[in-house]
């Protein structure tokens, strides 16, 4: 059995299916024919996806602020790699195929691309790379993975502020039917700080402004927003610098009214 199989069916997705016989018994699907089989199965009110990682992302995307930050980011980065969830949309997971996944993985997953970090004194580290030599040097050099993998600087193309609303999972209202969640809405803007690299000097700058606005309940913007009644907690972070462009967030979640949403 080739190895993409297995891997793409426990940690990227297959469909698993409750034998009717027997409430203990599961149905895999172990290839294409077979998935295609169940999918076209007018009988198949007890079939689920499976998978670890599409599992993870279902929880991931079952979290408000995990999907607005995800939201803010395909939004300010709709030119360059940041424009995908790199774990995966749980609606989009069971499209992938096993030749889409492999292609993926033979175009970029190469040791071209690869970092190694090695620890230990002289001895642990000569025998630690001696090792990593033998295994990559037959796999040669690919200047194209190189290359494809690059993620480019996005650079400010809006004209305007950039505006889109989503809805999200919360628990129904105890005031009864037709009201709103008690849980509110949630409101949050997003800047992109830098189009190419910062300095030193501007990239400590930002982690000290970060600090003075956000860093204590007393800090004067987490204050402001907090002292406004416009919701009831700070969201949004302020400063990530993570990704090869730093961004600063800031928002409120618990916006009760949706005239607030608007401010």
């Amino acid at each position: 059995e080739e190895e993409g199989w297995w891997v793409l069916r426990q940690e990227g997705w297959r469909y698993d299916v409750m034998d009717d016989e027997d409430d203990g018994g599961r149905a895999l699907a172990t290839n294409d024919t077979q998935q295609r089989n169940l999918a076209g199965n007018s009988d198949r009110a007890d079939f689920e996806f499976k998978g670890v990682v599409y599992s993870e992302m279902k929880g991931a995307y079952s979290n408000p602020e995990d999907l607005l930050e995800r939201s803010t980011q395909s939004l300010l980065f709709p030119d360059n790699s940041y424009h995908y969830d790199s774990g995966g949309d749980p609606a989009i997971i069971p499209t992938l195929t096993r030749e889409e996944f492999v292609a993926f993985h033979k175009k970029y997953y190469h040791p071209t691309n690869a970092r190694l970090f090695v620890a230990g004194d002289e001895s642990d580290v000569y025998h630690a790379l001696s090792t990593a030599d033998q295994y990559m040097s037959p796999m040669g050099y690919n200047s194209e993975s190189r290359k494809d993998s690059v993620i480019n600087y996005q650079q400010r193309t809006f004209k305007k502020p950039v505006r889109e609303r989503k809805p999200f999972a919360a628990a129904a209202s105890e005031e009864g039917e037709g009201e709103e969640s008690s849980e509110g809405h949630m409101l949050c803007v997003t800047w992109l700080l830098n189009t190419h690299p910062f300095s030193p000097m501007l990239e400590l700058a930002w982690v000290v402004l970060n600090s003075l606005l956000l860093g204590k309940s007393s800090s004067p913007l987490r204050k402001a927003l907090e002292d406004s009644n416009i919701g009831e907690e700070t969201i949004g972070g302020g400063l990530d610098d993570e990704l090869l462009q730093s961004t600063f967030a800031i928002g409120m979640k618990g916006v009760k009214k949706r005239e607030d949403v608007a401010v």
